[in-house]
């Protein structure tokens, strides 16, 4: 296979060069970038669904991607830039002519490749980008990541074939292979911002994903998984540095969004210089953690009654924590899981397919997941039951949220806020409940009446609380109470359901309509 690289790649040089440009580049910018989300104030303030302490800029994705989409653009635009100023390279050094520009004719067939990918991520890092500053709406995101694939695809790149260990190689149809594709892009943007839930974890992962695809490249001959690999893998070793526990900064949607992007879409292309079929099953094996994750989490709302996309606190990061485990040690272990999945990956192209033993690869994933699965607690058979028992609980309770965030988003709602916190009350049996806007202390609304003391002072340590950013990037502040002593999971599931409400109702037309009906000051409308 090494045989049919070209003769620049064969040599590990450049390969180096290309991983410590992106590891220099990030090992740069992360502290700039700390400032800047400071000076943005995008900055991660815990909360419902938080592990970080609070208080840590996001936007690491910005340090990590940058380095990346310069150096696509840069290796994708290298053969013509060369052949361009040939005359300059001369006079400053005869003798670097000949092997340049044996580089930019050997660069020709992938400068495009490179900078379809550099566009495409410049794209999902914009959007992670807005998210992370000001909130964008789930369909929103899920509509700009479908537009980002389609146009991958546009440009060419479509899965024609996989293949399935014992079972062989399958053909798909162009359309078929379409849809296909589509749903990998998306979903491996999705997966790793749903693994993205606790110090140096996401990252972590993408650098072991990010290796082993390097090597396959290797293997199979394929320049634009050795060279997008490693420098994806190099951005991420410097990132680590400031992100793995206890972090000082996150990765944010910024950084998830493109992770998975990158990684999802380098595999596509890389089905074009190599065995398509065998080239996209070591990817999928190494990626098969979020993957997993991906899947669990979806069935596991389904059969919950909440919607699929709505956030929870249920992954197996969480479950493992809630076990009493360490982040350090919680991310450690996936890391080995990653480790073990990757080595399966690597396996599954160096293992020739008569040799008997090209079972094994598959094998490994799967008893390696079901460990996982079985360690988190999904498969305990009582953990199973409480999920199929708060299902109609959790039916009543999304139909209600999508009532209330109605209600809350409508301009032409006759309904007031402090009516639809008093709805929200009633319905989920709480003696007490209150929202307000963080920055300028303006009030949502409240209803019923709080814990007091002797001295009829509120009780603030009697009352639960989440803060909450708002998909148009203002912080909410939710306190309750219950009316009863909650069962088993029914405050988780009470949090999640207030989360969703005040994070897609917390609008703008939201603040600016509390400011009109208790007559504020105008200037409160600034409040973010």
């Amino acid at each position: 296979m090494l045989s049919q690289m070209p003769e620049y790649i064969s040599s590990p040089l450049l390969a180096v060069l290309s991983f410590l440009f992106a590891a220099t580049g990030a090992l740069l910018l992360t502290p700039l970038v700390m400032r800047l989300a400071r000076r943005w104030g995008a900055i991660d303030r815990g909360g419902y669904r938080r592990i970080g302490r609070g208080r840590t800029p996001l936007l690491g994705g910005l340090a990590l991607a940058l380095p990346v989409i310069v150096f696509l653009v840069g290796f994708g635009l290298a053969g013509s830039l060369i052949v361009r100023y040939w005359r300059f390279f001369y006079r400053i050094n005869p003798d670097w002519l000949n092997p340049m520009m044996n580089f930019a004719s050997g660069r020709a067939e992938f400068s495009r490749s490179f900078i379809i990918l550099a566009t495409g991520g410049a794209v999902v890092l914009a959007l992670g980008l807005l998210d992370d500053l000001r909130g964008v709406r789930a369909r929103i995101k899920l509509l700009v990541q479908f537009a980002v694939a389609v146009f991958i695809c546009l440009s060419g790149f479509v899965l024609e074939a996989f293949y399935i260990p014992l079972i062989g190689e399958f053909s798909l149809s162009p359309d078929l292979g379409v849809v296909v594709s589509i749903l990998w892009i998306v979903g491996l943007i999705n997966a790793f911002n749903l693994i993205d839930g606790i110090d140096g974890l996401a990252a972590g992962v993408a650098l072991i994903a990010a290796l082993v695809l390097a090597a396959l490249g290797f293997t199979a001959g394929n320049v634009l998984l050795v060279f997008a690999g490693l420098s994806l893998a190099g951005s991420l070793a410097a990132f680590l540095f400031f992100n793995f526990p206890p972090a000082r900064i996150f990765l944010g949607d910024t950084g998830s969004m493109f992770i998975g992007y990158l990684l999802a879409t380098v595999t596509l292309m890389g089905t074009y210089k190599g065995p398509a079929a065998v080239i996209i099953l070591g990817p999928l094996l190494a990626l098969s953690f979020p993957i997993f994750e991906t899947l669990v989490s979806m069935l596991r709302r389904f059969i919950r009654g909440v919607p699929i996309f709505s956030g929870d606190r249920y992954h197996t990061h969480h479950r493992l924590l809630d076990k009493g485990y360490s982040r350090r040690r919680v991310v450690l272990t996936i890391y080995g899981v990653t480790l073990l999945l990757a080595g399966a990956a690597y396996l599954s192209q160096v293992i020739p397919p008569d040799s008997g033993w090209d079972w094994s690869p598959g094998f490994i994933v799967v008893v390696t997941l079901f460990g996982v699965a079985w360690w988190a607690g999904y498969l305990r058979q009582a953990a199973l039951r409480r999920i199929f028992l708060r299902r109609r609980r959790n039916t009543v309770l999304a139909a209600f949220s999508r009532y209330a965030i109605q209600s809350l988003t409508s301009r032409s709602a006759t309904i007031k806020p402090a009516e639809i916190l008093d709805l929200c009350r009633r319905e989920m049996r709480l003696s007490f409940l209150e929202a307000r806007f963080e920055k300028g202390d303006i009030p949502i609304g409240s209803s019923g009446s709080p814990p007091r003391d002797g001295e009829d002072r509120v009780i603030d340590a009697a009352l639960e609380e989440l803060r909450l950013q708002t998909i148009g990037g203002m912080r909410i502040i939710v306190r309750y109470r219950f009316d009863h002593q909650p069962y088993e999971h029914e405050a988780e599931d009470t949090a999640a359901c207030l989360a969703q409400v005040f994070e897609q109702g917390g609008t703008p037309a939201l603040l600016a309509r509390v400011i009109r009906e208790n007559q504020l000051p105008g200037e409160a409308t600034s409040c973010k």
